[in-house]
């Protein structure tokens, strides 16, 4: 995760400066979305056909080689190796987050899973947070082979440390596995249909689902939004916008630790859902007090404060998925979740500038929060708020 953001940011900077285009960078932002809204659900099966820690091995290995082609980027003409690099590492990288997700229940005991994914949350705080700012000083020191080459190095290191894992990753074999390709096609096509069914018969998975769409549309408008709030609505300068997104991050971190010390003793389905409500609450607060005082300071305190409700809502949300889902299935409603995200979240990217000209930025990016709230609202209604066992076996009665 430090390596991609280290990557991200220097990419999405020097192909801005290579092209001079806004059109450019946001062309590239797509090209890497796609992958995981047309493949994120199909990859989930491979994943649960495969061994896991396997995967994630392989997957590493295989990013830090696709890389290697943005060395050869020397001017505007070659910003089609980058579209071209984008799109295949987005593939690759679709069995990276179900086979991640589906292997996490094998290292910890079922009580812990909620602390583990809390923390796993924090890593990805830190490494926003480091990766961020030391991405635009490598950019700016070493050009584009610099920020390449520290990510081709984070592969490797990252392939080593799971290949270093001490478990048995392997995910159940099916039995009609055919070696004929055609048909094997068609049984991955079989698996796939079956994750489907598996969703929609399954009260806590729909309603897990619905919630990741409903707040992904607003996480796209947010991220489209977020910086022309900062510069039209609060009035402040790029410098003030770095230093509202590192307080996102420091608080992320901070409240990381505080949530991988008191998750466990909360009902998963409960820090989701009352999680998601303030975490709502806070956000509409940021984005329609400036309508009464606009001044800088509040925006700095309530994004911090954001990270804790965040942080908490994150690994509820993960260990539901986890605990909600039969271990042969895991792979599949991770890689499905991760398309949906994908796809509400480019919805909210295409929609945010027309609505944010033709309504308003701050109705439009308001609808965050809102969506928050009301997913929050829709899964403690659903689920419930107190402390109950969602098993395997009756969410597949």
């Amino acid at each position: 995760m430090l390596g991609d953001w280290v990557l991200n940011i220097g990419l999405t900077f020097y192909v801005f400066t290579l092209t001079g285009s806004t059109i450019a960078s946001a062309t590239m932002l797509m090209v890497a979305l796609l992958p995981s809204v047309l493949l994120g659900s199909f990859a989930g099966v491979l994943v649960d056909r495969w061994d896991r820690k396997g995967t994630l091995v392989v997957a590493n290995v295989t990013l830090a080689l696709v890389l290697l082609p943005l060395l050869l980027v020397r001017d505007a003409g070659d910003v089609w190796i980058i579209y071209a690099v984008a799109l295949v590492s987005g593939v690759v990288e679709q069995v990276v987050l179900p086979a991640e997700k589906a292997l996490v229940p094998a290292l910890v005991p079922e009580d812990s899973l909620v602390t583990a994914n809390a923390l796993e949350s924090q890593n990805g705080q830190i490494a926003r947070l480091v990766g961020s700012a030391l991405g635009g000083v490598l950019a700016g020191l070493g050009g584009l082979a610099a920020v390449v080459a520290f990510d081709v190095v984070s592969f490797v290191v990252a392939a080593a440390a799971v290949s270093g894992i001490r478990v048995d990753a392997r995910a159940r074999q099916p039995d009609h596995a055919d070696a004929d390709a055609v048909r094997g096609i068609s049984r991955v096509l079989d698996d796939w249909r079956g994750g489907l069914r598996l969703a929609a018969g399954s009260k806590p998975l729909k309603v897990l689902f619905f919630f990741a769409a409903l707040t992904s549309v607003g996480e796209g408008l947010m991220g489209t939004l977020f910086a022309p709030f900062v510069s039209e609505v609060l009035d402040a300068g790029s410098t003030a916008y770095g230093t509202i997104l590192s307080a996102q991050a420091v608080g992320g971190i901070v409240s990381g630790i505080f949530a991988a010390g008191i998750a466990h003793r909360f009902a998963p389905n409960a820090l989701l859902g009352v999680g998601a409500i303030i975490f709502g609450a806070l956000d509409l607060l940021l984005f329609l007090y400036p309508l009464a005082a606009p001044v800088l300071w509040p925006a700095f305190v309530i994004i911090g404060l954001v990270g804790v409700p965040a942080a908490l809502m994150g690994a509820a949300m993960t260990t539901l998925f986890q605990v909600s889902t039969l271990e042969t299935h895991r792979g599949r409603i991770f890689g499905a979740f991760g398309a949906i995200r994908a796809a509400a979240m480019m919805l909210g990217v295409i929609l945010a500038g027309p609505l944010g000209e033709i309504i308003g930025i701050v109705p439009v990016i308001a609808w965050q929060g809102a969506g928050y709230v009301i997913g929050g609202l829709v899964v403690c209604g659903a689920l419930g708020v107190r402390q109950r066992e969602v098993t395997e076996v009756s969410v597949c009665r």
